[in-house]
């Protein structure tokens, strides 16, 4: 079984276009960086199809729309920082499955601690840069200006995701075979490694 095939690439694709889209309806905050929905989609990618898929889609979308945007010097930390936002929510919802099936019942909780724990990624990695490239007032009021998008960064993501998997179900089959093959990669390091020591 492949680890990386021509679907995983098309779904990076779709889904970094409708990043940057997303993205492209920015709102300018008073302490630099701007307001958008370009998150809510990383954190949707990571959910709907696993981690890899979720951290190369907010890579890819974020840092072109910050380039775009005319935002070049946080496009280096924007390419590191939405790939970790992908990875933290896909690898913390990574463990639900049910047959292919969304089962809102068993799977509700990893679902909210999944996108808190992008959420939140996001928000601690994001000090950096506005300490590099701004001050530490401007972390302050950053912090204060992102309070309105809590409730959408974290609240839009579930609410689309319980929608999608109550209306299109089979869409999880594909969150089996990223686990699947999430599990064989594990294996096949873990060989390489007990190889390599002997």
């Amino acid at each position: 079984m492949k680890i990386w095939g021509a679907r995983d690439i098309a779904v990076v694709a779709v889904f970094s276009g409708l990043v940057f889209v997303l993205t492209m309806f920015a709102i300018p905050m008073p302490m630099g960086g701007y307001w958008h929905f370009g998150n809510v989609m990383i954190m949707l990618s990571a959910l709907l199809f696993g981690p890899l898929v979720g951290g190369l889609t907010g890579m890819i979308g974020a840092t072109l729309a910050d380039l775009v945007l005319g935002y070049g010097m946080w496009a280096p930390f924007t390419f590191w920082i939405k790939f970790i936002n992908g990875m933290v929510a896909g690898l913390l919802f990574l463990p639900v499955l049910s047959g292919g099936k969304f089962n809102l019942k068993s799977s509700w909780f990893l679902l909210v601690i999944a996108t808190v724990g992008g959420f939140l990624s996001n928000i601690i990695l994001y000090v950096i840069p506005y300490w590099i490239l701004l001050d530490w007032p401007s972390v302050v009021g950053w912090f204060a200006s992102i309070l309105p998008s809590i409730a959408y960064e974290i609240g839009a993501p579930i609410v689309i995701l319980i929608a999608i998997g109550k209306s299109f179900p089979r869409i999880f089959g594909y969150r089996e075979s990223v686990r699947t093959r999430y599990e064989l990669y594990r294996k096949r390091m873990d060989a390489k490694g007990k190889g390599h020591a002997l």
